[in-house]
């Protein structure tokens, strides 16, 4: 399950930069490095210890559409989904054009199970298709 998980989340973050049309890269080093240190611990299972770097990137930078993605991804994962909402409409505002059917068009992932689980839990989050 920790393997799907971690998947699932790598997924969203290579597909919020394809379906970002503004601040797809971060305006700081700072950010751009607590993203993935985040990222590296999310990979492995490690939500609770993502969720901290995942904090830190958007407070450094609040318009980096990934760090927000990530964020409300690792928000929903560890059950937190009123903050996952909330994340999903700061994303939303920073992209009024995110749309899952975008990012399901793009997806790289060839495993429908996963790509389904994905996109079910960005829906939940609140992100529109």
């Amino acid at each position: 399950m920790k393997r799907l998980i971690s998947s699932l989340f790598i997924i969203v973050l290579i597909c919020s930069i394809g379906t970002a049309q503004n601040n797809s890269k971060a305006r700081s080093p700072e950010a751009g490095n607590a993203f993935n240190a985040g990222l590296d611990l999310a990979k492995k299972g490690d939500f609770k210890a993502a969720l901290v770097w995942a904090e830190r990137t958007v407070k450094q930078d609040p318009e980096y559409i990934i760090g927000n993605v990530h964020l409300c991804s690792v928000y929903y994962l560890l059950g937190r989904e009123e903050d996952a909402h909330l994340q999903a409409k700061k994303v939303l505002k920073l992209n009024p054009n995110f749309s899952l059917k975008k990012l399901e068009r793009i997806l790289p992932y060839k495993n429908p199970v996963v790509k389904k689980q994905y996109i079910d839990a960005l829906r939940n989050a609140g992100l529109p298709d």
